[in-house]
């Protein structure tokens, strides 16, 4: 009988098991951007304020945006990337954690931009109400930032955006040029620093999950239908 019971046990821990890993999706579903542009030196993006669940009171799930980008020197391989995200988009249109996972994969290489003074994400921390435009200023002489309709910072502390670099010595700075080859964000020679390049940006809505411990929530992607030349 004990060991009837035991095998009882077991199995009812299996099935348990079971049922967890094939029950309904554990977090929640968040809208991509409403939009996003990238027009001359500016790149535009706007929230879908649908992401504001009322159920969740003050503990939403949507945090704010994320801004993903990649750096090359010719135009043809910035293009190709740019339909190449569009192609991943369609395929995994219904599983946003496998498009970013890939995205950002040794093969293609998207990097989140980076607050000069925190890691934290998301970049552009926004209630989930938020219906304003946001600008990403890719400035020529100076860092780049980032600024509400008012031309005001969203960062208080007087950040700026960098690069998201880990394994170079190059300068963080955008508006210095100093890509090099092997940089993390990058995909071509070491360039002089009047050279143009093409930068490819896209974004996804980023949140926590309120229903397990933490899990990040993704959007599906919002990509541009151009790049920036730089």
């Amino acid at each position: 009988m004990k060991n009837m019971a035991r095998a009882l046990s077991a199995l009812l821990f299996l099935s348990l098991l079971f049922l967890a890993g094939c029950g309904l999706p554990t977090v929640t579903y968040l809208y991509p951007p409403l939009d996003m542009t990238v027009d001359s030196n500016i790149v535009k993006v706007h929230n879908n304020s649908n992401n504001y669940e009322a159920s969740e009171g003050i503990n939403q799930t949507f945090k704010g945006i994320e801004l993903f980008y990649r750096v090359y020197q010719n135009e043809s391989t910035a293009s190709a990337a740019l339909a190449t995200l569009g192609s991943l988009a369609d395929t995994y249109s219904s599983d946003p954690e496998s498009f970013i996972a890939i995205a950002t994969n040794d093969t293609y290489r998207f990097l989140r931009l980076r607050n000069s003074k925190t890691t934290i994400a998301p970049l552009l921390a926004l209630a989930a109400t938020d219906d304003n435009d946001y600008y990403l200023n890719l400035n020529s002489a100076t860092d780049w930032t980032l600024t509400d309709s008012s031309n005001t910072s969203v960062f208080t502390d007087g950040s700026t955006i960098i690069r998201d670099l880990d394994t170079s010595t190059s300068n963080t700075s955008f508006y210095l040029k100093d890509f090099m080859a092997g940089d993390d964000d990058f995909n071509g020679s070491t360039i002089n620093t009047g050279d143009t390049v093409y930068i490819v940006f896209f974004s996804i809505s980023f949140g926590v999950d309120q229903t397990t411990v933490g899990q990040t929530v993704y959007s599906v992607p919002y990509i541009p239908t151009t790049y920036a030349s730089y």
